[in-house]
């Protein structure tokens, strides 16, 4: 028997060719959250795992608003590392949003400005700190954005200021980083 293919796509019509010499070759393709499109689902996969990004948004929204509103800010201003190549990015946003907004009606999204990847993340977030001076808020859409806006928020003496609200899969990375930045914290 042949191991299985786990296959963590992240674009929305991943890599149909993959999947299929895959499957093709007998080896089961088993994938998570995004894969190809749903014929080719149909015909190569022989399951398929799902996760809600958008209800993952949600209950970070609502963490978001629960700090805001334990710190007494009702407009914050919050700014965006993005991964939204990616539709499960598209959608951890907005889900946020939806829930941020219906709970603190006055939070802002000030920005929302692509950065994955960790020198990106790094640099895009101290200039949102920068260009921002009254900025509350980042929220990183992956491990990746989350760990850039800890790093960016510490080199700019910005820690116990600056909260970060975070998505990542990599726990080593992202671990305590809402406490590294100061996030439950004003």
């Amino acid at each position: 028997m042949s191991m299985p293919l786990f296959y963590r796509q992240c674009l929305k019509n991943g890599s149909s060719r993959t999947v299929r010499r895959a499957s093709e070759a007998g080896i089961p393709v088993i994938c998570y959250n995004t894969c190809i499109n749903q014929k080719g689902v149909d015909k190569y996969v022989s399951a398929y795992l799902v996760g809600d990004p958008l209800e993952f948004g949600k209950k970070l929204g609502n963490a978001a608003a629960d700090y805001f509103i334990a710190n007494k800010i009702d407009q914050p201003k919050i700014a965006v590392i993005n991964c939204e190549a990616f539709e499960v990015c598209v959608q951890r946003r907005k889900g946020f949003e939806e829930v941020l907004k219906a709970r603190v009606p006055g939070a802002q999204i000030v920005a929302n400005q692509e950065g994955t990847v960790l020198d990106k993340a790094i640099s895009v977030g101290e200039k949102l700190i920068i260009s921002t001076p009254d900025l509350n808020a980042i929220m990183g859409e992956s491990g990746g954005a989350t760990l850039g806006a800890v790093k960016a928020v510490r080199n700019q003496n910005q820690a116990g200021k600056i909260a970060v609200f975070r998505f990542g899969y990599d726990n080593r990375n992202c671990s305590g980083a809402g406490k590294q930045s100061g996030a439950g914290k004003r």
